[in-house]
């Protein structure tokens, strides 16, 4: 972790960017005719893996890490509802077309959280003072299907 005075006063754990990196390794696409003539994906299945092999080893048994609520602040910081799932519009309960959940995606982020379950990931934490769990606050979105482990 970042020490207490670090310049930009953002700190985070060293599995942060893990789980940041496995993330964005991930088998990723943007949607766009204009851009692309259709679906253009970002990362091949060998970066997918590695980038999860690294994260199995920082959020492996041993590793010293606290999971639980913690875990899923890390994931939340890690941007995975923005960057690499179709976008959810709050204001039309609509999901976007810009990006697509392939098949290949879907193992890959699968993947992702069934570690993060596994390690500790408590999906009913909710903020001090807030009673709202992770459940309920991603519930409409696309990151929701992710959450089913009970």
């Amino acid at each position: 972790m970042e020490a207490e005075d670090c310049a930009s006063g953002w700190r985070a754990p060293v599995l942060h960017d893990a789980i940041n990196t496995a993330v964005m390794n991930s088998r990723w696409n943007v949607n766009s005719q204009a851009l692309y003539s259709g679906i253009k994906v970002f990362r091949t299945r060998e970066e997918a893996d590695r980038a999860y092999c690294l994260l199995k080893t920082d959020a492996g048994p041993g590793s010293g890490h606290r999971l639980g609520g913690l875990l899923w602040k890390l994931l939340c910081m890690a941007a995975l509802p923005a960057q690499v799932l179709p976008v959810y519009h709050n204001s039309t309960r609509t999901v976007g077309t810009d990006r697509v959940l392939t098949p290949e995606l879907r193992e890959d982020l699968m993947r992702i959280f069934t570690l993060l379950h596994d390690r500790g990931m408590d999906l009913d934490y909710a903020k001090p003072g807030d009673t709202a769990t992770v459940r309920s606050l991603y519930k409409n979105e696309p990151v929701a299907q992710f959450l089913l482990f009970d």
